[in-house]
């Protein structure tokens, strides 16, 4: 018997192999009608995936790439030197970075590395709170750290920063860094409002939004000065695997990065996932614009329409959206009925409980479904099925949904390789 059909027998008799069938079964019949409303996942493209089935993710590169030591390192490692070396050039053209590090293996993992490659226990850090949309682990790691934390004053009536209230803070403490970490964003902040000290280093987590500082898109604060640094997640509103970027024009602050990540606190870079955001970055380069002003503008149409529907909308005289999100205000009754009916019917949303929901309510991002090519006719469909939704109609919600499972082809990439 050889190999192949002695594997297929074994396999065929084994309980844990026929429980991942069934959960693979689960999750494409899920994954093909589900409605993708969460801000925080998107869709990678075939072009992209190209390199996951390359071999690179057994292979390991020790440091980073400014002062690369081949003697003490993997054998084999000079043949990966150049993808972080191609990561690099790609953002310098697309955000202007004089540095950049790709080594990360998500946002999150990124600020962390961050926070331990820079930052001393007696250094001060101004942040974003959660109850105005900051990243809600971000405290617990700073507390984790003996890191000393203010939270940013925020205004709540036109859910921006108030930014007077934050340079009164810079002008009266000794603020090392600001570090703004948003993971509920509506509209982008205005960094030239903030009048940082020269010694004080702005890092802003842009994981939700980061497609819209390419090409400057939307005002990038690494064009304000050198001691920025603009990192974020590389699979929410750019569409790819899961990865971080860490960029900066600091030369400084560059090699603090580059020599002190990799390897004291991360080993295994999951270089198969640097390759592919090699691919997702093309794809930026060509189609973000384009991306990204779709994405806005599905986002306004659906928060007028559910406005014209009754349901809250938050929204700054009439602007409902500089990003891929929208928030709806709900009472905690009404929102809690409404996310179960859609978990129930498959429409993928985030339920919160934050002041800037008003209390709370409803985050919806429009990334994933602006990706397949859908526009203002398909933001009416979901536009209804949110609104019957609320209304707890679920018949007619099913048939709607049908509609949209015809056209799922991901547009803004190279379909022919």
């Amino acid at each position: 018997m050889n190999n192949i059909n002695y594997g297929k027998s074994i396999l065929l008799k084994n309980e844990f192999y026929t429980k991942y069938q069934k959960t693979i079964e689960d999750f494409e019949k899920y994954r093909k009608t589900v409605l993708p409303l969460c801000a925080a996942e998107n869709i990678i493209s075939e072009f992209s995936k190209m390199p996951l089935s390359y071999g690179l993710q057994e292979r390991y590169i020790l440091g980073g790439f400014l002062n690369y030591d081949e003697d003490n390192n993997m054998v084999g490692s000079k043949k990966l030197l150049p993808f972080y070396e191609i990561v690099s050039e790609q953002c310098s053209k697309l955000f202007g970075a004089y540095y950049t590090d790709c080594r990360s293996l998500s946002g999150m993992n990124a600020l962390q590395n961050i926070l331990l490659s820079l930052v001393k226990q007696n250094d001060n850090i101004l942040i974003l709170s959660p109850e105005s949309g900051g990243h809600a682990s971000l405290p617990n790691i700073l507390d984790r750290l003996n890191i000393n934390y203010i939270e940013a004053p925020f205004d709540y009536d036109i859910s921006d920063y108030d930014y007077d209230g934050v340079n009164s803070i810079l002008e009266e403490h000794d603020i090392n860094f600001v570090l703004f970490a948003p993971t509920d964003i509506i509209f982008l902040p205005i960094f030239n409002k903030l009048h940082l000290p020269s010694n004080t280093v702005l890092i802003f987590d842009a994981s939700q939004v980061l497609a819209y500082y390419i090409n400057n898109i939307r005002e990038n604060p690494l064009y304000m000065n050198n001691k920025v640094i603009l990192m974020g997640g590389t699979h929410k509103t750019i569409p790819g695997v899961a990865k971080a970027l860490i960029m900066t024009n600091d030369e400084e602050l560059a090699y603090k990065i580059d020599e002190t990540i990799n390897p004291l606190y991360l080993r295994n870079t999951h270089m198969q996932n640097v390759a592919s955001l090699i691919l997702t970055l093309i794809e930026m380069e060509y189609f973000s614009e384009k991306y990204c002003t779709n994405m806005t503008k599905n986002s306004n149409y659906l928060g007028k329409k559910l406005d014209e529907l009754g349901l809250q909308v938050i929204n700054r005289q009439g602007i409902y959206s500089q990003t891929h999100q929208l928030f709806l205000h709900m009472s905690r009754s009404e929102r809690d009925s409404f996310f179960c009916r859609a978990n129930q019917l498959g429409v993928s949303l985030n339920k919160k409980d934050k002041r800037l929901f008003k209390g709370s309510g409803i985050r919806l991002g429009i990334q994933e479904v602006t990706r397949y090519g859908w526009g203002v006719e398909k933001m009416d469909i979901i536009a209804e099925i949110l609104f019957l939704l609320y209304k707890n109609q679920m018949k007619d919600v099913t048939t709607l949904l049908e509609k949209l499972n015809i056209n799922r082809e991901i547009q803004y990439t190279f379909k022919e390789i």
